[in-house]
């Protein structure tokens, strides 16, 4: 309950100040928390028999590396999936393809809703696109080879 201090304008702060609820950040990339036990479970995760050990670890650094500088958390702001992100197919990236197993190592320079444009170093622009259709059941990366 708020009391009356002082005038007006007190009175409205202390209220205001009772009525906002305090946010803590509780998490290392902001994202949904499912997300980030995945990616922590990722990184020590052995790789799947489907995929060499070289491949798989690029694909888990370009994963911990979406999240760390904030683009993962971009693009589900602007309505991407989890699956857009972070999944693959249940047998491989060629069912489906996420783009943390695309971008290979490149860094991401621009998103919208729907792309995802990355240079390498000789900052040659390529495209990416969120899959239209889903001919699949995708898995996150973390629960592929389970």
């Amino acid at each position: 309950m708020v009391q009356v201090v002082g005038n007006w304008r007190q009175s409205a702060a202390a209220a205001l100040a009772d009525s906002v609820p305090t946010c803590t950040r509780t998490s290392a990339y902001g994202l949904p928390a499912v997300i980030e036990a995945g990616l922590r479970a990722l990184a020590k995760q052995k790789p799947p028999r489907l995929a060499s050990n070289d491949e798989w670890h690029a694909t888990v650094a370009d994963a911990i590396r979406l999240a760390s500088e904030g683009w993962a958390t971009t693009a589900l702001s602007m309505g991407w999936t989890e699956h857009d992100v972070f999944g693959i197919g249940p047998h491989g990236s060629n069912e489906w393809l996420s783009l943390a197993v695309w971008i290979a190592g490149r860094s991401i320079v621009a998103m919208d809703d729907h792309r995802a444009f990355t240079a390498d170093d000789v900052y040659y622009l390529e495209r990416w696109g969120r899959p239209n259709t889903t001919f699949v059941d995708p898995v996150m990366l973390w629960e592929i080879g389970r």
